[in-house]
């Protein structure tokens, strides 16, 4: 397990939400859903909270995620280089804002970071440390020229969903970048701060489900689309799939299906099972199947018959969901 980096430098900028009547630098009204505050603090090499996020990123096996490219942001790539490394911060964070404006995003701070590994190399990224709701209404820094002192005790633990994160080189493995965000799914990044970064992460999980869940709201029925996804054998581009398979979905959910520049889903991939559930409220009853398991529904009755290499069956008591 690598040690943690130390941080050559860094500097903070905090993403806050307007109080009623408030003006910017400039005097003007604040009208917008969030504002970056005009002032970006620097962070000393010990700093304890950034200390924090890069000891759970770098030394206990958080999970980042490769993506192809490195982000386009010319700001973010600047931070590798740059003498005024809060210049870059501070464009990052204007970035990040500018497209929180559509979304329930959380106020927070973004750090911008270059960083001396432990094998003699270096690396730059940044954090969004996201302020829970319940906190967000300390988090009042005026105009002054704030200090993290002011927000240390505000920001979240590294365990506590606390983080987005764009590292460059990625932090636990071969690739030119890392981007992690602990609050969407294992593989993804809200779609807002990929988009400030000029990064693309394309959909590799989900993909069947997200097809079987729009063929169903079509009007196919569930069992033949159970069947048609099952029979895949190697991947597939979703348009081509649902036009020859699935026809009821329409242009425009196939256009959904394929994602956006930020998240595309290139592929419906062959290998991810497709999991059913079958259920009833009253009585209790639930089923989970993946489709190597052959499901039969006659009126009450209910056949599953597992494939030949299944391994042995167990069964345990639950908490009622």
């Amino acid at each position: 397990m690598p040690n943690a980096p130390e941080i050559v430098t860094a500097a903070a900028a905090a993403i806050l939400e307007p109080a009623f009547d408030q003006v910017d630098e400039h005097g003007m009204p604040i009208d917008t859903k969030y504002y970056v505050h005009s002032h970006v603090a620097t962070a000393s090499s010990n700093e304890p909270a950034l200390i924090r996020y890069l000891e759970d990123i770098y030394t206990t096996g958080t999970t980042s995620v490769e993506i192809s490219e490195a982000p386009s942001n010319a700001a973010y790539q600047s931070l590798e280089t740059s003498a005024d490394i809060t210049q870059e911060t501070r464009k990052i964070a204007d970035e990040i804002c500018s497209r929180m404006q559509k979304t329930n995003a959380r106020a927070g701070i973004v750090f911008g970071f270059r960083l001396r590994l432990d094998n003699g190399g270096y690396a730059f990224g940044i954090i969004k440390a996201d302020i829970e709701d319940n906190r967000r209404f300390f988090l009042e820094l005026g105009d002054a020229r704030w200090t993290l002192n002011e927000v240390n005790e505000l920001l979240p633990s590294p365990r506590d969903k606390y983080a987005k994160f764009a590292i460059s080189p990625q932090p636990l493995g071969p690739g030119v970048a890392g981007i992690r965000d602990t609050q969407a799914q294992r593989d993804s990044a809200a779609a807002y701060f990929l988009s400030a970064l000029g990064a693309t992460m394309p959909r590799t999980e989900d993909t069947k489900l997200a097809v079987a869940q729009s063929a169903l709201r079509a009007g196919h029925e569930a069992s033949e689309i159970r069947r048609e996804l099952s029979n895949i054998r190697q991947d597939i581009a979703p348009r081509q799939f649902v036009q020859s398979r699935l026809s009821k979905i329409d242009d425009s959910a196939i256009e959904e299906l394929e994602g956006t520049d930020e998240r595309p889903m290139h592929i419906i991939r062959a290998d991810e099972p497709l999991v059913t559930e079958w259920h009833t409220s009253k009585p209790y009853f639930s089923l989970r199947a993946d489709d190597s398991v052959e499901v039969t529904v006659e009126g009450r009755t209910i056949m599953a018959t597992l494939p030949e290499e299944h391994d042995e069956i167990n069964e345990k008591f639950i908490k009622k969901r």
